[in-house]
């Protein structure tokens, strides 16, 4: 009879590989949620990747391993912002709710973070302006396609 490890087992090494995702999802949480925290602090620019790392408690190296650049953490609650837009654009795109509904819904869940953060709004509005026109332009074509009609109540052929 042979014996298996426990190690080889097929249900142990997808426990392993979750624990691993799952650990890694949570170290590029706290790097963000330190990066956010210091730059409504400190401000964007005066910000280090050091900064950040010794807030969150890991190696400067393993900053790295998640963000290339300090900017890509700013990128990246862009790109969490323009999701939740994607999401509220898709749900109101599917109900029949009057445009006056959709528009104050959408106002009021885009706002939801600059009410609790406004710090880190301002350093984000800080960091795209210093960035200049070419970050923008990089996402300007998603949040296009994005707020692109129909709408409910608005006719197909109107755009």
């Amino acid at each position: 009879m042979i014996r298996r490890s426990l190690s080889s087992l097929p249900f142990r090494k997808a426990a392993m590989a979750s624990r691993r995702v799952r650990r890694s999802a949570d170290l590029r949480e706290r790097l963000f949620r330190a990066a956010l925290t210091l730059f409504g602090k400190k401000g964007y620019t005066e910000t280090t990747v050091e900064d950040i790392t010794e807030a969150a408690d890991v190696g400067k190296g393993t900053f790295f391993n998640y963000f290339p650049t300090k900017e890509h953490i700013l990128m990246a609650f862009g790109e969490m912002q323009l999701g939740k837009l994607e999401a509220i654009v898709h749900d109101t795109k599917q109900s029949d709710l009057p445009m006056q509904e959709v528009l104050r819904m959408l106002v009021l869940r885009m706002t939801e973070e600059p009410i609790r953060n406004p710090a880190i709004v301002r350093a984000l509005l800080q960091a795209t302006c210093a960035w200049g026109h070419a970050a923008y332009s990089r996402s300007q074509p998603r949040l296009a396609r994005t707020i692109d009609p129909p709408w409910p109540g608005t006719p197909r052929d109107s755009h």
